[in-house]
């Protein structure tokens, strides 16, 4: 990494600011939207803090990029004679996140095989990592805040190797405190969506190569699928915790419609509640649950139909065929969050708005045409 380059210096007071400006123009508020849409806030926020990256520029970021930073603190272990290590990972929110890392994990342990790997999450969210089976450890925290404080005291000088798999100005969402991230400070909001896959630029943010092989969901023993066993069923997940990446509820409640009156059931998970059905094949499984019972609920479907989501990565990490809508986000027109083959494959598509808009624009036909394809039915369907 070249540590003299200007933009890979350590933002200032002023530069933080101006990314919490940011985040409160991206935050979803209704009496904004509108405004923010007709002016062009948030681009030109995003604009004030940093011009958007050319081609050369995310080339020579990735050619630059620190990708030995985990390997050469192993290696100094090493050469002190210490060949099993503390390893703290901090991967603390949100659910996708936590899960796109979890291949993280698998590296630094095939890096450092006797090393002991404690990995730092928030409570809602420990449900995602803790039964893997290369942690040793689940520190579970409240805030993100709480996590780096814990993080920065365990690898201070060098006392344990430091995977820090956020991105550099990164906020808290409970206190919006700013992380701080020197190891690839140009991985960031601004370009990592421009770097590949969720695991491509959380890799580089930890320092290691980048890496590509999917994620994995490891169920805690014991862990059964709540959903009675009455015939094969439709998962729906309509709400992200970003509004921007959502679509309507109006075409929600149309092609829960569609699914239904093919005689498969719809079970909806998330929060809160979009479809309005009485149907008997309709399971209302929002709300507060079991991260490891809805992975159950995902694993055992047909099909898992959602917008882009901590839960889209579950079905992703489980193998679930799966049609993810895709639509612009932030200053991103197209982004691709998934790794693995299987999300390139066949079984699980990648919709996307046409012309750039956000996923509210895809049509409810195309949607419901790969729909009735993946569940069976024919390619085409009247919407």
């Amino acid at each position: 990494m070249n540590s003299d380059s200007p933009r890979s210096r350590t933002p200032t007071p002023l530069r933080d600011v101006l990314l919490r400006a940011v985040r409160f123009l991206h935050r979803h508020t209704t009496w904004l939207n509108g405004l923010k849409r007709s002016l062009g806030l948030e681009r030109l926020a995003v604009s004030m803090v940093t011009p958007q990256p050319g081609s050369a520029e995310l080339a020579e970021i990735a050619r630059t990029a620190n990708t030995t930073f985990v390997r050469d603190q192993i290696e100094k272990f090493r050469a002190r004679g210490i060949e099993n290590p503390d390893v703290y990972i901090l991967a603390a929110e949100a659910m996708g996140d936590v899960l796109s890392c979890e291949p993280v994990g698998r590296a630094v342990r095939q890096l450092a095989p006797r090393c002991r790997i404690h990995w730092i999450v928030r409570d809602a969210f420990r449900e995602i990592i803790a039964a893997a089976p290369f942690i040793d450890e689940v520190i579970s925290v409240g805030t993100l805040s709480e996590g780096y404080d814990i993080f920065l005291e365990k690898t201070r000088n060098g006392a344990a190797v430091a995977v820090n798999c956020h991105m550099d100005g990164v906020a808290c969402t409970k206190t919006g405190r700013v992380i701080r991230n020197p190891c690839n400070p140009r991985v960031n909001f601004f370009t990592y969506y421009n770097l590949g896959t969720l695991l491509n630029a959380f890799s580089r943010c930890a320092g290691l190569p980048m890496q590509e092989e999917a994620s994995v969901f490891h169920f805690a023993q014991g862990v059964a699928s709540p959903v009675p066993s009455d015939g094969p069923y439709v998962v729906f997940h309509c709400r992200s915790t970003d509004p921007k990446r959502d679509w309507t509820d109006e075409k929600w409640n149309r092609l829960a419609e569609l699914v239904l009156g093919k005689g498969l059931g719809v079970i909806e998970i998330g929060m809160p509640r979009t479809i309005r059905s009485n149907s008997p094949r309709y399971i209302d499984f929002t709300g507060r649950r079991s991260l490891q019972q809805v992975a159950r609920v995902i694993q055992g479907a047909r099909l898992f139909v959602g917008v882009d989501s901590g839960f889209a990565h579950v079905a992703c990490a489980l193998r679930t065929p799966g049609t993810i809508l895709l639509g612009r986000y932030a200053h991103y027109d197209t982004y691709m969050p998934y790794s693995g083959d299987f999300a390139h494959g066949d079984a699980f598509r990648i919709l996307r708005a046409p012309g750039h808009a956000p996923a509210a624009e895809l049509p409810l036909e195309d949607v419901a045409a790969v729909v009735m394809h993946l569940t069976g039915g024919p390619e085409t369907a009247r919407a």
